[in-house]
């Protein structure tokens, strides 16, 4: 199921406002997929992952947003 860019940004915005953040940008990578391309490839959000003394948090609408898969260091 997919959720629309609209709902994604407003499921945003209430959270930064449940949290007390106030939002300063945003990036908007639509059609690029989050199994394909690494966060520090994508156009939008790259730019932000390179400043990161700009903000205190980044937030997503769902954590499949951001990645499709986090590694484990093995034991």
């Amino acid at each position: 199921m997919t959720t629309s860019p609209g709902r994604q940004r407003t499921s945003i915005q209430l959270c930064a406002q449940r949290l007390g953040f106030t939002l300063i940008g945003e990036a908007s990578d639509l059609g690029v997929s989050a199994r394909t391309m690494s966060p520090f490839e994508r156009p939008s959000l790259s730019a932000w992952l390179q400043r990161p003394n700009e903000y205190e948090a980044i937030v997503w609408s769902h954590v499949d947003r951001a990645v499709r898969s986090v590694p484990t260091c093995p034991s």
